[in-house]
């Protein structure tokens, strides 16, 4: 809120914009008028002495003092308000209250229930492909096994059947001869 000068300053500065005039001249007065103004300020800029313009130059510091004080103090007023603004933030935020730290969490939050639930999905997905691949090698070592124990048995069958020929075979031999023999005589 601005600050408004007190009714004694206005007086003053009234007083002050007025003698400027008279110092300066009207803007708006006509060649003659000027000339007669002229003289008129010309007499009163005489009977002003030394001590009027001291006067009023250390009116006019004083009062750019004051107001310049007060600007400092303003300006440091407004600085620990927002200061104080800042530091409740802060706070709001430290507590997870602040609407500008809910709102994008809550965002966050929910992205993140989402992308859990999809890395559940993909872990079971994962999972399965696992479990398959392993009965598939379980199931492929077992037939595997099972068709070396069929050929084991068929190539022992016939190394037994061989070696059974093997043996066979002379006695099988012995009796053709012998009954070959027998016929002979």
């Amino acid at each position: 809120m601005p600050i408004q000068p007190s009714g004694k300053e206005t007086e003053e500065m009234e007083a002050e914009g007025d003698s400027a005039a008279e110092m300066n001249g009207e803007a708006d007065e006509s060649e003659e008028e000027r000339s007669g103004s002229q003289t008129e300020s010309e007499e009163e800029s005489s009977e002003m002495d030394d001590e009027d313009y001291e006067r009023r130059r250390s009116e006019c510091v004083s009062e750019m003092l004051d107001l310049e004080k007060q600007f400092s103090e303003l300006k440091e007023k407004l600085f620990r308000e927002r200061l104080s603004q800042l530091r409740l933030r802060l706070e709001e935020v430290g507590a997870e209250r602040a609407p500008e730290y809910t709102e994008p969490l809550g965002g966050l939050q929910q992205s993140l229930k989402i992308r859990i639930q999809v890395a559940g999905i993909y872990k079971g997905f994962c999972l399965d492909v696992i479990r398959n691949k392993y009965e598939c090698e379980l199931q492929g070592a077992k037939q595997h096994l099972e068709v070396r124990r069929i050929m084991w048995n068929r190539v022992k069958l016939q190394s037994l059947m061989a070696i059974w020929y093997h043996m066979k075979m002379p006695i099988y031999q012995n009796f053709l001869l012998h009954s070959r023999s027998s016929r002979v005589q």
